[in-house]
C-alpha cells in the first residue's frame, strides 16, 4: 500500500514502521470480548429481553438480562445504552452480592471503553473483572479476561504481554474443551503474528480459527478471519484473493447486522481498490465506512476513514480536499489520544 502516510492510511496508527495492519485486526476485540456466560441470551431479540426486564425482580435474573442487553447494544454500536445497561447490572450485582454479575458488567463496560478508544479505562475494568473471576473460580470468565487484556496490550504494541495473556487464555479454553474460545485464541494469536509481519504463521492460526468458526457456526469470528486473511493476501500482493476475502466478510457482516464490522469491511475494500488505482470505488467505500462510523460514534474508525479519504484526494492531486480530511483525522486523533 503506497499512500502518502503509509502507517496511518491503512489502519490504526502507531509510532513504528509497518503498523498498517492494525485497523483490520483491531476489530477482533469488539467481537471477541464476549462473555460466553451469557452467550445463549444473545439469541433473543432486544424486544424480548426488554419484556423480561419489565417483569424481573431484583435478582440475578435481572442482572443477566441487563448484561445481555448491554452486550447486544454494544454489538450493533449503540454504546451509550450499552454502558447504561452494564452500569445498572453492576449496581444491582453489588447490591445483591452477585460476583459473577459484577465481573460480567465490568467486562461489558470494558467492551464499550475499548470501542470508544479509551484503552486505559478498558484495561482497568478488565483487570477488575479478572480478579473477581479468579476469586470465584470461573474458568470461562478467566480465559475471557486474559483474552481481553491480551488484546489491549496488543493494541498498545506490547507484544510480550499480549502473547502472554493470550496463551493463558488458550490454555484454559483447551482445558475446558471450549471450541469457541479456542477459535478466538487462534485468531488473536494470528493477529500478533500479522502485526509483526509473519504472514505465514498468521495465516496458519487464522485458518485454524476459521475451521472452528465454520464448525460452530460463529459468523462473527468467521467474518473476522476472512477479513484478516484478506489482509495477508494483500500484503502478499495478491489483490484479487484479498478482495475476495473482504467481500465474503462484508456479506456475513451485513447478514448479522454488525455495523462496526461493515464499516471496517468497507474501509478494507476501499484500500484494495486504492491499490488497484480505482479511486472512484476506493472513495465510495471509504465514504460508506465513514457514514457508519459517524452513526455508531466510532471515533477511531472516523479518524482512519478521514485519513484514507484524504489520501485518495491527494493521489488525485486535490490537495485542498486532502488537507481538509487529513486534518479532520488529526483533530480526532488528538482528542482521543489516538
Amino acid at each position: 500500500m503506497k499512500l502518502l502516510l503509509p502507517p496511518v492510511a491503512k489502519g490504526l496508527p502507531k509510532a513504528r514502521p509497518d503498523s498498517t495492519k492494525k485497523w483490520v485486526t483491531y476489530f477482533c476485540i469488539c467481537i471477541l470480548s464476549l462473555d460466553f456466560y451469557f452467550v445463549s441470551a444473545q439469541k433473543n431479540t432486544t424486544d424480548s429481553l426488554l419484556r423480561v426486564l419489565k417483569i424481573a425482580v431484583e435478582d440475578t435474573s435481572k442482572v443477566n438480562t441487563l448484561n445481555s442487553l448491554s452486550r447486544l447494544k454494544a454489538r450493533i454500536g449503540n454504546y451509550d445504552p450499552a454502558i447504561q445497561y452494564a452500569q445498572q447490572a453492576l449496581q444491582l450485582s453489588e447490591k445483591i452480592l452477585y460476583k459473577k454479575g459484577i465481573a460480567t458488567a465490568y467486562n461489558n463496560i470494558g467492551i464499550v471503553y475499548w470501542n470508544k478508544g479509551n484503552f486505559d479505562k478498558a484495561l482497568d475494568v478488565d483487570f477488575k473483572s479478572l480478579k473477581i473471576r479468579q476469586e470465584t473460580g470461573d474458568k470461562r470468565g478467566i480465559a475471557n479476561s486474559y483474552n481481553n487484556i491480551g488484546l489491549i496490550y496488543w493494541n498498545q504494541g506490547n507484544y510480550e504481554m499480549a502473547l502472554d495473556n493470550l496463551l493463558k487464555s488458550q490454555k484454559i479454553w483447551e482445558e475446558i474443551k471450549d471450541k469457541n474460545g479456542l477459535g478466538m485464541s487462534f485468531l488473536n494469536i494470528g493477529n500478533i503474528y500479522l502485526d509483526q509481519g509473519n504472514y505465514d504463521k498468521a495465516l496458519e492460526f487464522y485458518s485454524k480459527s476459521l475451521q472452528i468458526n465454520i464448525e460452530t457456526g460463529n459468523k462473527s469470528l468467521e467474518a473476522t478471519n476472512l477479513n484478516n486473511i484478506g489482509i495477508i493476501y494483500e500484503n502478499k500482493n495478491n489483490l484479487e484473493k484479498a478482495l475476495g476475502n473482504h467481500l465474503k466478510a462484508l456479506k456475513i457482516r451485513e447478514e448479522i447486522k454488525d455495523k462496526k464490522g461493515i464499516a471496517m469491511s468497507y474501509n478494507n475494500i476501499g484500500l484494495i481498490y486504492y491499490e488497484q488505482s480505482n479511486y472512484e470505488k476506493a472513495l465510495d467505500n471509504q465514504l460508506k465506512s465513514q457514514k457508519i462510523n459517524k452513526e455508531i460514534g466510532d471515533k477511531q474508525g472516523a479518524a482512519v476513514s478521514f485519513n484514507n479519504i484524504g489520501n485518495i484526494y491527494a493521489k488525485q492531486k486535490k490537495f485542498d480536499d486532502a488537507f481538509h480530511y487529513i486534518n479532520m483525522s488529526l483533530d480526532i486523533c488528538k482528542s482521543i489520544g489516538f
